[in-house]
């Protein structure tokens, strides 16, 4: 389980992740998949 100071900064980088993934160009269901595999496996 992660403790407070943890989750903010995995949600930090998980915005980062996906911003910089729409700013390459990549398409939305690319960035939807990519960002569902990055919850999992930060979520578990």
């Amino acid at each position: 389980m992660m403790n407070n100071e943890q989750q903010q900064r995995s949600y930090y980088t998980y915005d980062q992740y996906v911003t910089h993934l729409i700013l390459q160009g990549k398409y939305p269901y690319t960035t939807d998949g990519y960002s569902r595999a990055l919850r999992h496996i930060t979520h578990q």
